[in-house]
């Protein structure tokens, strides 16, 4: 977590305080578990990794006593979410320390001594840098909340909640943090689409002009708020808009996430398959969209002795007659399993 100095960019009362806490006359110095301190740097471009890495290396030797639980609640529209600290004591012996809450932002955007991002900036302390007085007993719990409101110039989905307890010595115990608006994995769900301009057989075929709906959802546990964007390099694909849909996607819901506009070349050949990357706009989050172009929807094939496709479809249906079972229907660019 960063403590920027009085008069800097990115400094706030309570990172002034907790500066002064430690006893910091100059930059760069770092606390490791806030015991530990390393004063001064080297002539760029060098790098004070081994010696980081030498205090990182110690530390992790150490057991620590305390296992820290965060859990987050924050409204989107009011700016305001509170934070449960549930904290357990491990060892045989009762732990007393400080316990402290802070709001760190990651990932802004600044010109910072050859850096493009600002990273671990604290924004604010909860309520403030002093903190609370704890004890723990020896396999005890207890639990501690905080109230926050996050600034409007804060990007919330960069915004984590940091809790650890610290003891008199300045040594940390443990530490936990949890993001604000929760952790987003959103993923391709599959689409929709229809033709603006065609023959209106509900197949993209050559000359055509298409309205796709995309779909995604959210395999996390925070909430997804829109951002999407999706581009293709396909010399017969040219998109013509494409518009994020304002949504509010939370944990395991699906949602139309983008609205595509594209139009198909009348000298693209078929059958062709067009790659669509979609990007969620969180990190990680960007998938592939096989969509497929064709003249001669449908298909032929002998899946056992006993079932057979046929084709072609009437009005893109596409159907898998079973003799004395069933009929199943289903329509182009969706999914279809039978288990045998």
């Amino acid at each position: 977590m960063a403590y920027h100095a009085s008069g800097y960019p990115f400094s706030c009362p309570d990172g002034v305080a907790r500066r002064s806490y430690y006893g910091v006359s100059g930059t760069p110095i770092i606390q490791v578990d806030g015991s530990n301190q390393e004063v001064g740097g080297v002539s760029m471009p060098g790098t004070m990794y081994p010696i980081y890495r030498r205090w990182i290396t110690q530390r992790l030797a150490v057991s620590s006593p305390l296992t820290i639980d965060l859990t987050c609640t924050y409204d989107t529209v009011a700016n305001t979410g509170s934070v449960n600290a549930s904290i357990t004591n491990t060892s045989t012996g009762s732990v007393s320390g400080t316990i402290q809450f802070a709001i760190v932002e990651n990932n802004i955007p600044y010109s910072w001594y050859g850096l493009t991002t600002v990273e671990h900036v604290c924004r604010d302390m909860l309520p403030d840098a002093n903190g609370e007085a704890v004890t723990i007993p020896a396999g005890g719990n207890i639990v501690k909340s905080r109230n926050f409101t996050i600034d409007p110039s804060w990007n919330e989905k960069n915004c984590k909640i940091v809790a650890f307890v610290q003891g008199s010595t300045r040594e940390i115990y443990q530490a936990a943090e949890v993001g604000v608006t929760g952790k987003v994995n959103m993923d391709y769900y599959g689409l929709t689409f229809s033709e603006t301009s065609g023959n209106g057989n509900r197949i993209a075929q050559p000359g055509e002009a298409i309205r796709a709906y995309i779909m995604g959802k959210n395999y996390g546990n925070g909430t997804y708020t829109g951002g999407a964007s999706i581009s293709e390099s396909d010399p017969y694909i040219t998109i013509t808009s494409a518009t994020p849909q304002t949504v509010a996607i939370t944990a395991g819901e699906v949602d139309t996430v983008l609205i595509v506009n594209f139009t198909i070349s009348s000298s693209c050949p078929t059958p062709r398959t067009v790659q669509f990357s979609l990007n969620f706009g969180t990190p990680g989050d960007t998938n592939t969209i096989n969509f497929i172009v064709t003249n001669q929807p449908g298909f032929v094939d002998n899946i056992s002795l006993r079932i057979k496709v046929i084709h072609p479809p009437i009005h893109g249906i596409v159907e898998l007659r079973i003799p004395g079972s069933i009929q199943i229907s289903t329509m182009p660019h969706s999914f279809l399993r039978i288990l045998l």
